[in-house]
């Protein structure tokens, strides 16, 4: 199956659009084995790639590498899911940079998930 990937997202010097996932071509989540996109067009940030693979459905994420330094950027969310039907299929993914400071993921950010909205286990004991 070939998959192309298409995000756009506005880089600075030194930075790179790396992608990986739970699949072999994309390193198993190893983000040593991660796989840098190509960058196509800088009026628009647009990032791509195009992916040989025998699996028809994996998990995936993108991240930003700092060349410099060694940083990562990584997008808000879950890890995205591709799944295709058909076997042999050619697939296009258009996906966009999911940033926490987008107002949909707002509840998404360090302090609501490991303070305000924190579901960690409560014992209460009877006094």
């Amino acid at each position: 199956m070939k998959v192309n990937f298409n995000i756009r997202y506005h880089t600075r010097w030194g930075e790179v659009l790396m992608i990986t996932g739970s699949n072999k071509e994309l390193g198993n989540f190893d983000e040593g084995k991660a796989i840098p996109l190509n960058y196509k067009n800088s009026v628009n940030g647009l990032w791509s790639l195009e992916l040989e693979t025998k699996e028809s459905a994996f998990r995936y994420r993108y991240f930003v590498l700092d060349t410099g330094s060694g940083k990562k950027i990584y997008e808000t969310g879950e890890r995205l899911f591709l799944m295709v039907a058909y076997e042999n299929a050619s697939v296009i993914v258009n996906d966009y940079w999911r940033n926490a400071a987008d107002p949909e993921y707002a509840l998404m950010t360090s302090a609501f998930v490991n303070a305000i909205l924190y579901r960690g286990l409560v014992r209460f004991t009877p006094g």
